[in-house]
């Protein structure tokens, strides 16, 4: 059977390795050429994206040599960074490495190779202008801030435009090669969803191949600090955070249990919400972290509080984005309040802690200020595993002597 498969692969790429060599090479060439390039360089693709909105839309443009395609009167510009290069590259590459393999003759497989390069010429151009007129006909809201700010609104708008005809071209390539076979799908079964995750998997694929993995290879080649300066700024940081994980992996599950625990790790702000939750729960079912009934209440109060959580910040940002700037400005009334939430969030939650348990937090609380004292500078990451150290001795001691008692 091993053999039988690796004689599979071999053929397989004997008989498409040199269209994907070629298909590379055409990337890497368009990148080399295009990718940087100026208006006037991309001029073959901001011409005809020019005209066809001009055709689809009514929208006249004229060429500004050196900035692209522009419209006074609606003061839009199609400029370099509108040219769709990269959509363009990605097309190419969904079309060409995604399918070249089904067909059997070299001379078939040239014909695609040809025709995945011309049309993703001719999608980019349609697909463009079709983003040029939402665009023009869904502007970003003039008061918009954050995610609703001009900038990113118009970045957003373009992404769903090109990822959505992503889909589409993927699927009726995947239709006109014919190539799958009706038993193929029937074997692959998993029902609708997983055939829609399969349908989404190659376009989604590409599309982070361009967007993500290709800028982050070029960042660490080209904009990453040498490895020795990277290791020395790191020698100061890592050991505060490893001290950290390693005291809050200890300690955690023990007191809300390994699944909350899990959850907690995952989804973060343990200690300012995701333990209070756990501990709240248990302590009003009755039941303790060290039992089946504590594993599960602390399990469902974490996953609560992070769906929670979840629609709390969603429905946050998306209401209070548009005035949240203005709330924080220098010159607001309500700016020194903005400033202070963290320190009243974490004095909130120690007040409770302190009223039930003012013995044991009396000692860490008094090591931290006085660590505070002789070193003002102290990062978080050192003055956490001192006070607790000091936490579990006296709290031993205390508990040796009597002064506190099992609840």
């Amino acid at each position: 059977m091993q053999e039988k498969m690796t004689g599979r692969l071999h053929l397989f790429l004997r008989q498409n390795v040199v269209f994907y060599l070629a298909g590379f090479l055409i990337i890497c060439a368009f990148r080399h050429a295009f990718w940087e390039a100026t208006s006037d360089g991309l001029d073959w693709l901001l011409y005809p994206t020019a005209r066809w909105v001009q055709w689809i839309g009514g929208i006249p443009f004229e060429r500004a040599p050196g900035a692209g395609y522009v419209n006074h009167h609606l003061r839009f510009i199609i400029a370099a960074p509108c040219s769709g290069i990269r959509f363009m590259m990605i097309t190419f590459s969904a079309l060409l490495f995604s399918f070249v393999h089904r067909f059997g003759a070299k001379t078939q497989k040239s014909a695609w190779a040809a025709l995945s390069l011309g049309l993703s010429y001719l999608f980019t151009i349609v697909v463009n202008g079709v983003r040029m007129i939402l665009a023009l006909g869904y502007p970003a809201p003039a008061f918009g801030y954050g995610w609703a700010a001009p900038e990113k609104y118009h970045m957003l708008q373009g992404m769903s435009v090109y990822l959505l005809s992503l889909f589409a071209i993927y699927q009726i390539a995947d239709h006109a090669t014919g190539k799958r076979g009706a038993s193929r799908r029937g074997k692959s079964g998993g029902g609708v969803l997983a055939g829609a995750a399969r349908a989404c998997a190659a376009p989604v694929f590409w599309y982070l191949l361009f967007m993500l993995a290709i800028p982050l290879v070029i960042s660490l080649k080209l904009a990453w600090p040498p490895l020795q300066e990277l290791l020395k700024g790191l020698a100061g940081v890592l050991p505060l955070f490893w001290t950290v994980a390693v005291i809050e992996t200890l300690s955690y599950g023990p007191i809300i249990g390994s699944g909350a625990a899990y959850l907690s790790f995952v989804t973060g702000n343990i200690a300012n919400l995701k333990l209070p939750c756990a501990i709240a729960a248990m302590k009003s079912a009755g039941v303790r972290a060290s039992s089946e009934e504590g594993e599960v209440i602390s399990t469902i109060a974490v996953a609560t509080s992070a769906i929670t959580t979840a629609v709390l910040i969603a429905a946050g940002v998306l209401l209070l984005s548009p005035v949240l700037p203005l709330l924080t400005a220098e010159g607001s009334a309500a700016a020194p309040a903005f400033q202070q939430v963290l320190p009243a969030l974490f004095g909130a939650l120690l007040a409770g802690y302190l009223r039930r348990h003012w013995r044991v937090a009396f000692a860490p609380v008094l090591a931290g200020v006085i660590a505070l004292l002789f070193a003002p500078g102290l990062q978080v990451g050192v003055l956490i595993p001192i006070t607790v150290i000091v936490s579990l001795l006296c709290a031993q001691v205390m508990w040796k002597m009597g002064a506190i008692k099992k609840e």
